[in-house]
């Protein structure tokens, strides 16, 4: 800042207004329960500064960068935990001067598929009923049988994100 004196003996007073810096919170929830998502990794950049860092969640599904510069940023999720699928989505924040501003993610689990084998007689679970179950395009095959519940479940399927 320059204040030019150069008027003889008057007094100026200047006055500067600090803010104090931004603070941003980022909450990892899931998409169907709302429970939170801890271990999640994102990255953090700045879109009008040099700032840039990485933060991971906490037990809360939550992580708070404090006191960084105002201005634009875009938080995009890096990684996230098992059974969880990475959305690739990124968001874009601006954050002002003295104000606390928070980023919301959610995500699904990645999909799994249950096959149910009942007597159609008297709904009785069937055991020991072996199923193949094969991707269309012969990327993923595998066999299972049914337990004594009549039931298979797959979590380990592979999944594609839409493009």
């Amino acid at each position: 800042m320059y204040v030019d004196v150069t008027e003889g003996d008057r007094e100026y007073t200047v006055a500067a207004i600090n803010y104090e810096k931004p603070d941003m919170k980022i909450i990892k929830t899931d998409a169907q329960t709302g429970a939170p998502i801890p271990g999640t990794v994102l990255s953090i950049k700045s879109v009008t500064g040099s700032y840039s860092t990485s933060i991971t969640t906490g037990t809360d599904g939550s992580a708070t960068l404090s006191a960084i510069p105002a201005g634009v940023y875009v938080v995009r999720e890096e990684s996230v935990p098992e059974p969880y699928i990475v959305s690739n989505t990124e968001q874009t924040v601006a954050l002002r001067p003295g104000k606390t501003s928070e980023v919301t993610f959610v995500d699904y689990e990645k999909p799994g598929l249950e096959i149910v084998k009942k007597n159609i007689a008297n709904g009785e679970p069937i055991e020991g009923v072996t199923y193949r179950i094969e991707q269309i395009d012969g990327s993923f095959s595998t066999s299972a049988t049914t337990d004594s519940a009549g039931r298979i479940f797959l979590d380990c399927l592979l999944y594609t994100s839409p493009s």
